[in-house]
């Protein structure tokens, strides 16, 4: 035993002859010259893995065997930095020449020649030494320590590694993140089956997408020359200027506002492909959602809505209008209904497309059932009513993202198109999303990208003001006609009478309200007044203080300003070309 190497000696010293016996295989391997090294790398799961020691047994051997290995690797690195014994060369001149001090050389004497430069790739001390490492760590401790079948390796999930070159310029050279991403994901698509293109245009989740890349390329670049591709559809059409025809109307003018909003054809496909119907409810939310066929139960509970939809707390309460997004009714308005103080009017403002219209809308209520608190949303995803929901919130979700607007602006879009498709002879509407309401969205686009219309005003000029506050937001209606303190007493919608043609020295509060909020004079206001009355079917001498008329004022003020004209020009532009001048003074349905 005394001529044993020394790692014997360790497992003799550590184990009885029992434990020796049951340890063969760890014997045989230290008498056949293995290393300890190797063992120490391996770890306690290393050892009883492929020795078959016990846990406890493997963590007492490994705290001796860890200390010998830093032992010899001390040893090791000191040898290997002292050179052989020879004469020290001395100085020529000075102190030193005469007597023999103490130097650096003559204390240590370091093997110059052996050793690497500064920052040099193959030190023991760079950063490439330490990648190695690394990777070998990942190797042997943390991928050898699963036993799971369906495990993914460092090296299949990342094939472009073990081929990269470690040069001066990979190490030292700063490379951006681009530069990075980009091989790596070229690798992935060039193992990715044929049909890639394919399978991103019919993918749903993550619910950016689909994917379209034509589609993509082409809007990128006219985007950045400052145009549409439904620019293109309207110059190369035989018909444009569309103010020429009938109603502003031509048959390419459908094709030119799809393309103006900026949707790609499977984007507006989803948009406005039929409802999903319940025998298709596990398909339907595994292919939107990401489920399976259980998970898709949970789709009612926040954190996992949240999670499916890539939304926080605050983008849920966002969503559904509920909480601090819930919205107020105007003070200054005569309701027609009374509603529940703490029941949110969500389907009514702020979330009226995914309600449907309906009241009570989707909210967030607490459940006390479980071992925790937890918050679920109102609907069920199992039955008619709750798929419908979790429906339309699919599309509207997709739908903000791809319009980047705020959740409650692209609502108000989609319900003054819906509203305006049904003015516009429309069947009574089911309050989906159709071909005339991707219309609606592409001529804001249009307004949007050449004036900078706001949301809230081309909303109006489709449809009417809205008298409902959002949070500590006051209504619009309010922020219009009332937001200004000139007054002691707020302009109210009471339908009450105010003049068309105010008389002579007879000041009144409602038409200089109007002009104060719309900053139009009384001549203004007379022209406009008089052609308001003539589209609303008014045959008396007055209007009436409603939501209809003021919405109406508040058009014809703001769309022909937005177009860098008078509303008086305004006025008789539509007079040529032969449209009304109430709630249907801008058509954008055929």
């Amino acid at each position: 035993m005394a001529d044993s190497r020394p790692a014997l000696q360790l497992l003799t010293q550590v184990f009885s002859d029992q434990q020796l016996t049951a340890y063969a295989t760890l014997q045989t391997y230290l008498e056949a010259g293995g290393s300890i090294f190797t063992l120490v790398e391996k770890g306690v799961q290393g050892l009883v893995r492929d020795f078959g020691v016990s846990p406890d047994d493997a963590r007492q051997l490994l705290r001796r065997f860890n200390s010998m290995a830093i032992y010899l690797r001390r040893q090791f690195i000191e040898h290997s930095l002292y050179d052989s014994a020879k004469e020290q060369r001395r100085a020529s001149s000075g102190l030193l020449s005469m007597v023999r001090g103490p130097s650096f050389e003559l204390l240590f004497n370091p093997r110059f020649d052996s050793l690497c430069p500064p920052q040099a790739l193959e030190s023991v001390a760079s950063p490439v030494a330490y990648l190695i490492e690394l990777m070998r760590w990942i190797e042997q401790r943390i991928e050898a320590a699963s036993n799971d079948m369906f495990k993914l390796p460092l090296h299949d999930r990342r094939k472009d590694l073990k081929p990269l070159s470690v040069d001066f310029n990979a190490v030292h050279r700063s490379v951006s993140s681009v530069d990075i991403i980009v091989p790596v994901l070229e690798r992935f698509i060039d193992m990715a089956p044929e049909a890639l293109e394919q399978a991103m245009i019919e993918a749903r989740y993550p619910n950016g997408l689909p994917y379209f890349q034509h589609w993509v390329t082409v809007d990128t670049v006219a985007r950045h020359h400052g145009l549409s591709v439904g620019s293109f559809v309207q110059s190369v059409s035989p018909s444009f200027p569309y103010f020429f025809q009938a109603q502003a109307w031509y048959n390419d003018a459908g094709p030119a506002l799809a393309h103006a909003s900026r949707l790609g054809p499977y984007q507006r496909r989803l948009l406005t492909e039929e409802a999903a119907k319940l025998a298709d409810r596990d398909v339907f939310y595994a292919h939107n959602f990401g489920t399976d066929d259980l998970t898709w139960q949970d789709l009612e509970e926040m954190p996992f809505f949240g999670e499916r939809t890539k939304l926080d707390t605050r983008g849920l309460e966002v969503l559904l209008s509920v909480r601090g997004f819930a919205p107020v009714r105007s003070a200054n308005v005569t309701y027609s209904s009374q509603t529940e103080s703490d029941v949110p009017e969500s389907g009514r403002s702020g979330s009226v497309y995914l309600n449907a219209n309906d009241h009570p809308g989707v909210s967030i209520v607490g459940s006390a059932d479980g071992p925790a608190f937890l918050h679920r949303l109102s609907v069920s995803p199992g039955d008619a009513a709750g798929l419908a929901r979790y429906d339309r919130m699919n599309r509207k979700l997709r739908l903000d993202q791809w319009l980047a607007l705020p959740s409650e602006q692209v609502d108000a879009l989609l319900v003054a198109a819906i509203k305006a498709e049904v003015r516009g002879d429309a069947a009574t509407s089911a309050w989906w999303i159709t071909e005339q309401v991707v219309h609606a969205l592409g001529l804001f686009q249009s307004l949007r990208e050449r004036y900078e219309c706001p949301v809230n005003d081309f909303a109006v000029f489709i449809d009417e003001l809205s008298i409902y506050g959002r949070g500590e937001a006051l209504s619009q209606f309010d922020q219009v006609f009332n937001n200004q303190g000139d007054y002691r007493e707020s302009l109210k919608l009471d339908n009450g009478p105010f003049p068309i043609v105010p008389a002579p020295e007879v000041p009144d509060l409602t038409v200089s309200q109007l002009c104060s909020a719309l900053g139009i004079d009384l001549q203004t206001y007379n022209y406009l007044a008089l052609a308001i009355a003539n589209a609303h079917g008014v045959d008396g001498e007055s209007l009436s203080r409603n939501l209809a008329i003021m919405s109406s004022f508040y058009r014809m003020v703001k769309l022909p300003r937005l177009l860098g004209i008078t509303p008086v020009e305004g006025v008789l532009m539509l007079t040529m070309l032969g449209g009304s001048f109430g709630s249907t003074a801008w058509r954008v349905c055929p």
